[in-house]
């Protein structure tokens, strides 16, 4: 029995692995050159109040045409299972995938390990607004966790974004 003529070969797939490689480098130091320029922001901002004119008020503004990076399904999982096994009132930390970060109380925790994630999340020091974060899972992996906002007097939940990762109050 032969090679399977659909299967890549072992050139391809380290051809492919080299591509990869060299795609992570640069989406590194596309990030980098983002961090950089936001601290280069924060500087310019200083010179530009010393000098008594209106700073940059958009921080973000080289963000909004950045490609969001995905999120690997081990880390979706670690995240999901953090979730599920917090407790009603236990604080939590959770860092979205845009580097933004929300933190609160977990209100009701829906979890069914082969099905879906269903958190409510409540701020301490902010009364007007929910948090809300699901994830469902299909077949053999779960989806990404969406987080969704609240504020009392708006007429529908705005998504945020995606989680990056989640961490206890009892974690370090």
């Amino acid at each position: 029995m032969g090679r399977d003529p659909s299967a890549p070969s072992a050139e391809d797939r380290d051809r492919n692995a080299g591509i990869r490689n060299e795609l992570r480098t640069i989406a590194f130091r596309l990030r980098e050159m983002q961090r950089l320029q936001s601290i280069r922001l924060e500087q310019e901002n200083v010179r530009l109040a010393a000098e008594g004119l209106e700073p940059v008020t958009d921080a973000d503004f080289f963000k909004r045409t950045a490609r969001p990076r995905e999120i690997e399904p081990e880390a979706i999982t670690r995240a999901v299972e953090t979730l599920g096994e917090a407790s009603v009132d236990e604080y939590l930390w959770v860092t979205l995938l845009d580097g933004s970060r929300i933190e609160g109380h977990a209100g009701p925790i829906d979890y069914e390990p082969d099905e879906r994630l269903h958190v409510e999340l409540t701020p301490t020091h902010e009364t007007r607004i929910r948090y809300e974060l699901r994830s469902s899972r299909d077949e053999d992996r779960w989806r990404p966790i969406i987080v969704r906002k609240f504020e009392r007097g708006a007429e529908d939940w705005t998504e945020l974004a995606q989680v990056a990762e989640v961490r206890l109050d009892d974690e370090s």
